[in-house]
């Protein structure tokens, strides 16, 4: 067995780490990267779930494009999701995916309701 070094220059932690998810530690993850964030748990959700989920976005090549950060498909029933910074931040996807797919709802994150990715 290796001998521990004592002459770091930082701190080694050993033992157990407190890795629990709490909101605040979330929306700290979240505000960084929040498009990141998102698909990574939403993927580890889907793959757990086993239902061969599709993730693709949504983006127009207008003059103004619009997008929407990820649409989901599982079952052949589709779920938008948009990631914002504010919670009163509203997902405009434009009037084309609306008119394609009006019956797609579309759901916001933000790092104030982060907690809601999962129940989506």
């Amino acid at each position: 067995m290796k001998s521990v070094p004592t002459n770091l220059p930082f701190p080694l932690l050993y033992g157990s780490v407190d890795l629990t998810l709490t909101s605040e530690l979330i929306s700290n993850l979240i505000s960084y990267k929040p498009e990141n964030f998102v698909f990574t748990e939403r993927l580890k959700l889907h793959t757990l779930n086993n239902d061969f989920a599709r993730i693709y976005f949504w983006r127009t090549s207008d003059r103004r494009p619009r997008e929407l950060d990820f649409i989901e498909v599982v079952d052949g029933k589709m779920t938008a999701i948009e990631c914002k910074m504010s919670k009163e931040e509203v997902a405009k996807p434009g009037d084309a995916f609306v008119a394609a797919y009006p019956e797609c709802p579309i759901h916001t994150i933000s790092p104030v309701d982060v907690m809601n990715l999962w129940t989506i």
